[in-house]
């Protein structure tokens, strides 16, 4: 939970290759303070 807002974060970290990994969003969301974060792994435009 945000200290300062008391509002709880949720995040969002999205990949489009079998190359990428959201290890490097997830690590930003956490220390912007976001206590939940959704992943997607989706190639292309489909």
């Amino acid at each position: 939970m945000n200290e300062t807002s008391g509002l709880l974060l949720i995040g969002y970290a999205r990949v489009s290759t079998d190359e990428q990994r959201t290890h490097t969003q997830i690590d930003a969301l956490e220390r912007a303070g976001y206590a939940r974060a959704f992943t997607e792994h989706a190639i292309g435009a489909r």
